[in-house]
């Protein structure tokens, strides 16, 4: 058996020597350095398998890996095999990582929208769920670990905000799932876990008279004839701008066919 002083003292003789520790362990004494090795039979064939260099592998630490390898022979798995298929599994786990996901749903699911909310969207990536759950791997992220972030932003004084953020993660969630990187939506489980928001009422024309001057002003603006059909077409669907342009660009249409064409399609919908 080998000790630590007896390998200390161990020097470089003349050609490549070997200290045996048992069980195939030992440490190949050569010019370069010491390192550790395991010799070991699988299907009826030598095989040598390293397990590192001496001081950055202690005795122990060699032992420990040392038996870890004889439990793996044991089952007919060979060391080096079950090592790659580890680094392979790690490398892996990134691919699969949280970050990694957002990034991909970014790319692929925020091109059409306005540079505002794409902004808004990655800071909220950024500043709250990269630094806490970014290089975990998405598949086991749980939901108390979500709700912990969610819960430390709504401890800074941003309700709101921490209720984006879950929406994000659940886009996110979806997309992984869509994808084959895990089978559950933990955002979905945190519904009501959160403060409700707090309704904000907008100014709106509830006078009758002052809706009409509205009106009249619609009729008389005298701007671009798309931005003109845009505000009349406003009174019967009351859509938000960016939905106006994609009907538009979709549709292909002047906004006057396009206004002609919805209202035609309200109007047999309620006969």
């Amino acid at each position: 058996m080998l000790n630590v002083k007896k390998i200390e003292k161990a020097k470089y003789p003349c050609e490549p020597s070997k200290l045996f520790d048992g069980g195939g362990l030992y440490l190949l004494i050569a010019k370069t350095g010491k390192y550790w090795r395991y010799k070991y039979r699988l299907a009826g064939k030598e095989n040598t398998f390293a397990i590192g260099v001496y001081p950055d592998v202690s005795l122990k630490q060699a032992r420990d890996e040392h038996q870890r390898a004889r439990d793996l022979v044991r089952k007919g798995i060979a060391p080096a095999s079950d090592r790659k298929r580890g680094k392979l599994g790690l490398a892996n786990a990134h691919q699969n990582s949280f970050t990694r996901v957002a990034e991909e749903w970014f790319n692929s699911h925020m091109k059409d929208m306005s540079e505002s909310y794409k902004k808004r969207s990655m800071r909220i990536l950024e500043k709250d769920l990269y630094p806490n759950i970014g290089t975990r791997p998405i598949s086991e992220v749980s939901a108390p670990e979500l709700l912990a972030v969610l819960r430390k932003i709504e401890g800074r004084g941003a309700p709101d905000m921490a209720h984006r953020a879950k929406q994000l993660s659940g886009q996110i969630m979806g997309y992984a799932i869509a994808t084959g990187r895990t089978d559950r939506n933990i955002a979905r489980e945190l519904d009501g876990a959160l403060a409700k928001r707090k309704k904000r009422h907008y100014a709106a024309i509830t006078d009758p008279t002052l809706l009409g001057r509205l009106l009249n002003d619609i009729d008389n603006f005298s701007g671009t004839f798309v931005v003109k059909q845009a505000l009349k077409l406003t009174i019967y669907l009351f859509p938000r701008p960016v939905e106006l342009h994609s009907w538009q660009k979709k549709n292909l249409m002047p906004m006057k066919r396009l206004r002609k064409k919805i209202v035609a399609e309200r109007v047999r919908a309620t006969v």
